[in-house]
């Protein structure tokens, strides 16, 4: 039989606490309410009321007094029988015994301690018939109002509901993998258990573990400890969901059980929260910002901090109350920033970029309307000739989105090296790529970093780099490393902040102070935003070249633009790639005609539109051997790819 339980405490409004399995040949009401208890550490004295809605058709009420006098104190004894029986056998076989004979007590009478004989025989004496009442609808502030349904999905051990709201931002709904009561029950105290064995057993080799390595222990431990404590919630489980309850005890044992979800999920491209106990709100790739139906404390946010801490080295105190750091797990990979108090007046905020365990292809992109084939494909040459082209737009406007997907295309032979405050690169020495990743002090640990953007550009004329990965250009020492390294003939692609090429202008020249004639190193321009209104998506908006015809006197004239967004949002070349000052240089440069970088363009674009982005391995594969053949075949290198 099938049922929803719903517990009320004092004067508070029934609320849905998870469905169950009752077969009322088997067990008694009375004892399957003591079996389910007893998988909870602790229940509150304070319980004035249990109903059992039994297959939406009937509502059991349950006699409140009985549940005070009889249930939660046997419960109680149960639950310590449980968690003794992990650590002694004799409690570990009369806890099987009393599974066995579905928890009716009054048939293990002698083996009970004095008090809880006493419990079971005045139970007996008290026991009065239960009150069984047509269905009623019962209070629950869980439910709420029905909203449409945009996408229900699952994150290993989280169920994931998107639905419609009223208001402009959609809800997104975070639940444990089942509502079954059970497992609601059992994954606290499982999670507790975790902690206390370690404590026991495990203490040194916990204490100076990482994320990872305590997530992959506890997962490992997590078989004996249920099969242990709670072999009957396990019999009620396939294989499949007693590994998301360890997933989910495992987590609940890190006290981060709230934030998991937020950190799994590759659909939620960035997250916040403002201050303690605000609903976390986020950035959904397929739906926009949404908010969700979490809002972690204090406390849980201390965690958090705790474990940056411990993994990364990095730390918040008074005196440096803000924080960006990369944190990276084999679970997930984000980029964190913090501020605190006294920065922070509300409170400890967090706004965490997720980067996605497989990077963005071209062809996905494309797919997503960012930038067109033809743009992809110019952009492309752009780079795979090496010349210096910077990426701007506002926060989160996928930059570096762009930038590691044209990474990632980049021949295995060129040796690549990046120069970022935060890890934002894709890893590929797996791949067999040549790759020299630098990590330099970020602004909010300037005074902690033994190095700088300008000392690595330095010190990397001496690396003989092929390609130089700035990353983030954030402050003007960030931009006097760029042009130093692009004046030295280095070449560079990176990213910064502005919207077009007017406050680009303005930025590096009037507030940076950069010389204007130094703008003439980049060759490539392009510029990117978020149409927040419509789902935030992300979109390539103009790409400039360096002008053949522009002056130093007015710095906006020395780039020309190539592709613009016309008014059906349709990213469009306005210059004849003929007339092209960045294939004009590449011919020059590469003793390659004109007509065939042209026609290398051409080719190129067709290739991106005829590979699916759906298999992400497959497509990716496929385009790298097919422009590796096209360039082998067309020109006189040696072999690229």
């Amino acid at each position: 039989m099938l049922g929803t339980i719903f517990i009320q405490e004092e004067d508070e409004a029934f609320k849905k606490a998870g469905s169950f399995i009752y077969d009322k040949n088997c067990e008694n009401v009375y004892n399957f309410l003591v079996r389910i208890f007893s998988l909870k550490k602790s229940f509150t004295d304070n319980i004035s009321g249990v109903i059992l809605l039994l297959n939406g058709k009937e509502k059991l009420v349950v006699n409140s007094n009985l549940i005070k006098n009889y249930v939660i104190p046997i419960s109680r004894y149960i639950y310590n029988l449980r968690h003794e029986a992990i650590f002694d056998n004799r409690n570990y076989f009369f806890l099987n015994e009393l599974i066995e004979n579905n928890f009716e007590l009054s048939s293990l009478l002698k083996a009970l301690p004095k008090h809880i004989q006493k419990l079971v025989l005045s139970f007996q004496k008290a026991l009065t018939i239960m009150e069984y009442r047509a269905f009623e609808s019962v209070k629950n502030d869980n439910i709420g109002k029905r909203r449409k349904v945009r996408r229900n999905y699952n994150v290993y051990c989280y169920n994931i509901k998107i639905t419609e709201s009223p208001d402009y931002e959609d809800r997104y709904y975070v639940k444990p993998f089942t509502d079954l009561v059970d497992v609601i029950f059992c994954y606290k105290s499982l999670g507790d258990i975790m902690i206390e064995y370690d404590k026991r057993r495990y203490l040194k080799e916990v204490a100076v573990s990482e994320f990872d390595e305590i997530v992959d222990h506890r997962l490992e431990i997590f078989r004996y400890l249920a099969e242990n404590f709670c072999p009957d919630v396990l019999s009620l489980l396939s294989t499949e969901k007693i590994k998301k309850l360890a997933y989910l005890s495992t987590f609940c044992s890190l006290k981060v059980t709230r934030l998991m979800p937020f950190l799994l999920d590759d659909r939620v491209q960035e997250f916040y929260q403002d201050a303690p106990n605000t609903n976390i709100y986020l950035d959904h790739e397929i739906y926009g910002r949404c908010r969700s139906n979490i809002a972690l404390s204090k406390k849980e946010l201390e965690v958090f901090l705790t474990h940056i801490k411990m993994d990364t080295g990095n730390f918040i105190s008074f005196s440096s109350p803000s924080l960006k750091t990369d944190y990276i797990t084999k679970m997930f990979k984000v980029r964190v920033s913090i501020d605190a108090p006294p920065v922070a007046i509300d409170g400890i905020s967090i706004d965490v970029r997720k980067y996605r365990k497989k990077a963005f292809t071209i062809p996905e992109l494309i797919k997503l309307g960012t930038l067109s084939a033809e743009a992809a494909a110019f952009l492309f040459i752009a780079a795979f000739f090496r010349l210096n082209i910077l990426i701007s737009g506002e926060p989160g406007s996928g930059k570096t989105t762009l930038l590691n997907a044209i990474d990632i295309m980049l021949p295995k032979i060129y040796r690549k090296i990046y120069i970022e405050d935060v890890v934002e690169s894709i890893k590929q020495l797996d791949k067999g790529y040549h790759q020299l990743r630098l990590r330099v002090g970020s602004l909010e640990r300037s005074q902690y970093s033994r190095s700088s953007k300008i000392d690595e550009t330095i010190k990397i004329l001496h690396r003989k780099p092929d390609y130089v990965i700035m990353g983030e250009l954030q402050h003007r020492e960030h931009v006097i490393a760029a042009f130093q390294a692009m004046n030295a003939g280095i070449k560079c692609i990176q990213t910064t902040h502005a919207l077009n090429l007017e406050q680009l202008v303005l930025r590096f020249v009037k507030i940076f102070d950069i010389p204007m004639t130094l703008l003439s190193s980049i060759d490539v321009i392009v510029f990117m935003k978020r149409d927040l209104l419509r789902k935030d998506k992300k979109k390539v908006t103009f790409i400039y070249e360096k002008s053949k015809s522009g002056s130093c006197g007015n710095p906006l004239t020395m780039f020309s633009l190539v592709y613009a967004r016309n008014k059906d949002d349709i990213l469009k070349r306005v210059t004849p790639l003929e007339k092209s000052t960045t294939i004009n240089k590449l011919s020059l440069e590469n003793k390659i005609p004109m007509h065939k970088i042209i026609l290398l363009i051409e080719k190129v674009k067709e290739i991106f539109k005829a590979y699916s982005a759906d298999d992400y391995i497959k497509s990716h594969k496929l385009i790298l051997r097919k422009i590796g053949e096209l360039i082998n075949e067309n020109f006189q290198f040696s072999r690229v790819y």
